[in-house]
């Protein structure tokens, strides 16, 4: 298996973001808050918080477009939609 340096995340998980610095060739790699792994964000604290915030940020960008095409369709096609 060869690792990717330049997609490679640290994150120690505890209370504390402790900070620290491996050394894979030449790239350096740092502990980060947040860590995203097969789409979930993971925090320090294992706070889901991060992941929250970026699922709502994403639902609203869809519901955006619905608000946008919505003059355009019948309120069953939109229901349709969004289920």
């Amino acid at each position: 298996m060869v690792i990717n340096k330049s997609k490679t995340e640290i994150t120690l998980f505890g209370k504390e973001n402790i900070s620290l610095e491996i050394n894979i060739g030449d790239i350096n790699i740092k502990t980060q808050k947040n860590m995203k792994a097969l789409g979930l964000t993971f925090s320090h604290n294992l706070s889901w918080s991060s992941q929250v915030k970026t699922a709502l940020k994403k639902a609203a960008g869809y519901l955006r477009g619905l608000v946008v095409i919505r003059k355009f369709i019948s309120k069953e096609i939109c229901l349709k939609l969004i289920t």
